[in-house]
């Protein structure tokens, strides 16, 4: 069941790149500005 879902997580991440990519950056930038805003 696991490696089914990875696959389909993987297959469609490939096929929206676009979508992958914003998504990437957008976390990062969420866990970033938390990161940031706990320290002060």
């Amino acid at each position: 069941m696991l490696f089914i879902l990875l696959n389909l997580v993987l297959r469609n991440a490939f096929r929206h790149k676009l979508r992958t990519l914003l998504t990437l950056v957008g976390l990062m930038v969420a866990v970033l500005s938390f990161g940031l805003l706990s320290t002060v």
